[in-house]
């Protein structure tokens, strides 16, 4: 029989991707590359205009509920709820605030794997709120730089900020079009 933990990881596990793979189909919104309009006798009423309004409390709302559930899992969760690096506050805050941005040691698959994964899934809120490549990448920095500064004890760092964000818009441009319904 499968314990609680097991099914609260698999559930936030299958969250977490389908998140990251956007939701929303932004093809009704693009326009043709001659210009003309785009096709609207398929799109059912009101979905070629909500498709193309970027909507921005919800992807920032998306960005901080992804921090909110990560931070979840590896507070209550991961390793029994023991992981002192995830009891944050006004404090832990406060501390990193005054120290700042440091480097880190995370291994080669944390730095190069679950970052930008992580990262992804900020880029990716935004691409399925509205906004396009360039309009989204400011939403994995931000993402990230919530996640560094607010979510976790550790101090910040150079290297978590930048393989998230950077790698996380090149791994969430990767997975926008899979999770946009592109044929």
């Amino acid at each position: 029989m499968r314990s609680v933990g097991s099914i609260v990881r698999a559930f936030l596990t299958i969250l977490l991707t389908a998140v990251a793979m956007g939701h929303v189909d932004n093809s009704l919104a693009q326009t043709p590359p001659d210009n003309s309009p785009p096709d609207t006798a398929s799109a059912p009423i009101g979905v070629l205009a909500a498709a193309a309004m970027p909507k921005p409390v919800l992807a920032l709302g998306e960005v901080v509920g992804l921090n909110v559930a990560i931070w979840s899992f590896d507070r209550y969760i991961r390793q029994s709820g023991g992981n002192p690096g995830f009891r944050i506050g006004f404090n832990s805050w406060e501390e990193n605030f005054k120290n700042g941005f440091e480097w880190d040691d995370n291994s080669f698959s944390t730095n190069q794997y679950a970052h930008p994964y992580h990262g992804s899934m900020y880029f990716n809120a935004a691409r399925s709120n509205g906004y396009d490549f360039w309009t989204s990448v400011p939403f994995a920095f931000t993402g990230s730089f919530l996640w560094e500064y607010m979510f976790e004890k550790h101090h910040p760092s150079y290297n978590d900020w930048v393989a998230t964000s950077v790698g996380g818009t090149s791994l969430g441009d990767a997975l926008s079009p899979v999770g946009s319904g592109s044929r």
